[in-house]
């Protein structure tokens, strides 16, 4: 899966705008997923900042982060 991750992290950081947004509204995200990536791949925050900004921890970001590129890989790299 780590691979996966990746590649499905470099495919969202080569998504224009627009495109990044209808990915967004097809993955179906909770508002509080929405901005953790939107913060880490339009603002380029890394995660430890993300937390500060959301008010949790690092850990929490990675592993949020980790399931939606799961997701992503699944439904847009298959």
């Amino acid at each position: 899966m780590k691979s996966s991750r990746k590649e499905a992290r470099q495919w969202l950081d080569n998504l224009s705008k627009s495109k990044f947004k209808q990915v967004i509204d097809e993955l179906k995200l909770t508002p509080k997923q929405r901005d953790i990536l939107i913060l880490k791949h339009i603002n380029g925050f890394d995660n430890l900042r993300i937390g500060i900004e959301m008010s949790l921890c690092k850990e929490r970001i990675s592993c949020e982060l980790s399931k939606m590129y799961d997701r992503i890989a699944m439904i847009f790299m298959k």
